[in-house]
């Protein structure tokens, strides 16, 4: 299931950078990351092997990372354009 929202934490990072309402894609990217990170971490703990952790660990830094940047693009768009 980690394997699944670290790929789609992707998409969810490009789609916040993208159209991002009320800040929720990029709220959703950023949560997402942290739960695969505990989730990797748990796994961890209990002795299961994931052969691509880092892997995970990569795709779900970049969604977390362009969903950062799609507050970012959407707070200098408001500013530009004088609205929201």
């Amino acid at each position: 299931m980690a394997r699944n929202l670290a790929y789609g934490n992707v998409l969810l990072g490009l789609a916040s950078f993208f159209c991002n309402p009320f800040f929720l894609l990029s709220a959703g990217a950023i949560g997402n990351s942290i739960y695969i990170f505990r989730r990797l971490r748990s796994d961890s703990q209990h002795g299961e092997k994931v052969p691509d952790s880092a892997r995970r660990k990569i795709l779900a830094s970049v969604g977390a990372i362009l969903g950062a940047l799609g507050v970012l693009a959407t707070l200098l768009r408001g500013a530009l354009t004088g609205g929201p």
